[in-house]
């Protein structure tokens, strides 16, 4: 049965990035919708994460 909804958190670290190639891959076989979660301090380095998010992606 294919995913339809992926959850992942990331905090930037080498660990989370791998996670969330793993969760890109996952979601790009299933069709399933991808929510990314970060939480940070400052607003710049959540877009970075998303920008990135994004061209994974593509």
């Amino acid at each position: 049965m294919p995913y339809k909804k992926i959850i992942c958190a990331t905090d930037g670290s080498p660990t989370a990035e791998h996670a969330q190639r793993v969760a890109v891959a996952i979601a790009k076989v299933s069709r399933a919708q991808l929510i990314l979660v970060h939480g940070c301090s400052h607003a710049a380095q959540g877009e970075a994460v998303v920008q990135k998010a994004k061209e994974q992606l593509k």
